[in-house]
């Protein structure tokens, strides 16, 4: 396991231990003497949902072994699980453009074509954040800069990159 990919799990570690406390702050308080407890939230509470490593998939990857849908199956989830919250947060880390980090040169358009639809398809689902993967820089920083400057999503990371599209 490379250093980017333990920075990330410890990332994601750590917002996960963070929310748990947090969740558990709010447990178990009274209310004062004399003031009656507020009636219980009708709706459910924040939903948190992530991506990992999506490797520029638009669609199922022709596995045989459970093949589970492709980004369109991902959106009709996310809506259907989103259903009665009071918000949702779509967060994603890894490889979000490109699955390997060198591409073949006979594929490079396609492969750049597929990551501008993933960006359009990111915002409709309203990415908040991602920390970048290893991949995303495989067309170097003029091109990372570009999808990066398309998605509405935050980028997160600490030093990583290439020159100018370094995500700080």
């Amino acid at each position: 396991m490379g250093a980017p990919r333990k920075t990330l799990w410890g990332l994601l570690g750590l917002s996960l231990a963070a929310v748990c406390a947090l969740g558990a702050s709010c447990k178990g308080r009274s209310p004062a003497p004399g003031v009656s407890p507020e009636a219980p939230a009708s709706r459910a509470p924040i939903r948190l949902f992530y991506v990992t490593d999506l490797d520029g998939y638009l669609e199922p990857c022709g596995c045989t072994a459970r093949p589970l849908g492709g980004i369109d199956r991902l959106a009709q989830e996310l809506q259907r699980a989103s259903q009665g919250a009071a918000g949702t947060l779509v967060l994603a880390a890894g490889d979000l453009f490109f699955e390997h980090p060198r591409l073949e040169d006979d594929m490079v358009w396609q492969e750049r074509q597929k990551a501008t639809s993933l960006t359009g398809i990111l915002n409709g689902l309203s990415l908040a954040a991602w920390v970048p993967g290893p991949a995303d820089y495989a067309q170097g920083p003029q091109e990372f800069s570009r999808l990066r400057g398309a998605l509405r999503a935050e980028a997160l990371g600490a030093n990583a990159g290439l020159g100018n599209a370094a995500v700080r």
